[in-house]
């Protein structure tokens, strides 16, 4: 695949974020997650975050309390769907299209949220359902991983062929050293 210089630059700025975070000792799956955070990071400043979470208050003061439905935002700096988020904290609901819907109304739901929207606990919750399950036996299964980022991600374009999971292998892949060209 051929980069843009644009996307050379995009790329190399990544790698030099992913390898200040001490990349030498994590194992597989947390160079995933730390590839996933430098990502997003990167793709989503800190005023957009500001404005999901106002969106998020302002769904849950207006829209949640008259049919218990929120819609299945991704929030935080990992990027985690409201659907993970409430998996990991073990609360029921009903995913209809984009929408949940609760089976009790309760603020503190958004409390949990909001609590819960930058913890890795729950991205290792994710990556490790079957249907995730990517690094297995020190072997890595690419399809898998492809596949774990087409869900948790929708593989976001950059580019043309260069996607999240593009730019995540890169960043994983990159070994020890820094490429600028």
């Amino acid at each position: 695949m051929i980069l843009t210089n644009r996307e050379k630059y995009f790329l190399l700025s990544l790698k030099n974020k992913y390898f200040r975070e001490n990349f030498q000792s994590l194992n597989f799956v947390d160079k995933v997650i730390l590839a996933i955070e430098v990502i997003e990071k990167r793709h989503r400043n800190i005023l957009w975050r500001f404005f999901e979470y106002i969106y998020l208050g302002l769904s849950f003061l207006f829209y949640y309390p008259y049919n218990n439905q929120i819609i299945n935002l991704s929030i935080g700096i990992y990027q985690l769907k409201i659907s993970y988020i409430l998996d990991f904290l073990n609360i029921e609901y009903t995913l209809n299209k984009k929408k949940i819907i609760t089976y009790d109304y309760k603020l503190s739901i958004f409390y949990f949220i909001l609590k819960n929207r930058n913890e890795k606990k729950v991205l290792y919750k994710i990556i490790n359902k079957n249907e995730f399950c990517f690094f297995n036996n020190g072997l890595i299964n690419y399809k898998k991983l492809e596949y774990f980022i087409q869900e948790y991600s929708k593989n976001l374009p950059f580019g043309e062929d260069f996607n999240y999971f593009f730019v995540l292998k890169e960043l994983i892949n990159s070994g020890n050293y820094i490429d600028n060209n």
